[in-house]
């Protein structure tokens, strides 16, 4: 028994199975966006799902990514020196047992964990954010991705620190 269009089972099956290409970024707008402009605001504006646009969330990513590095890559180091600088400075400290004075030194290198990891995090997280942002609305806005994107971006950031 054949289908009304003349095709068979097997065929149609195949055809409900496809998957359609992926849409473009303006898919379920009436129409995409002409101007460069509306290109780089459509970055920040929530569509119809109530969801950011790829882009952005991967700036965002991007972002905390950073700044979990800039944590480590800072905390690290601080870590190190303050340890080692409150063994330095409390060679007459009288301490009740030893368990007592290795809590204090891990207690002076943890505050330098965190002091020096805050100052690298939101450092590395800022010129992160900020040249992502800068490069991928230059590429929104022309349309199309350059070398010459993120040669501005990294001018911008020259500029900034």
């Amino acid at each position: 028994m054949g289908l009304p269009s003349g095709g068979t089972a097997a065929s149609s099956s195949a055809v409900v199975g496809e998957q359609p290409a992926s849409k473009p970024w303006y898919a379920g707008r009436p129409q995409p966006p002409e101007s460069g402009w509306e290109r780089v605001l459509e970055l920040f504006r929530k569509d119809e799902l109530n969801s950011y646009p790829e882009e952005t969330v991967n700036i965002c990513k991007a972002t905390f990514t950073a700044g979990i590095i800039g944590l480590v890559y800072g905390g690290i180091p601080g870590f190190l020196n303050a340890k080692k600088r409150y063994i330095q400075q409390s060679d007459a400290e009288m301490y009740y047992n030893r368990l007592d004075a290795v809590q204090s030194a891990h207690r002076a290198a943890l505050r330098g964990f965190i002091r020096y990891g805050w100052r690298w995090s939101w450092r590395v997280a800022a010129f992160v954010a900020i040249f992502n942002t800068v490069s991928i609305s230059l590429s929104v806005y022309r349309d199309k991705s350059s070398l010459s994107h993120f040669v501005a971006a990294g001018v911008s950031q020259q500029e900034d620190w």
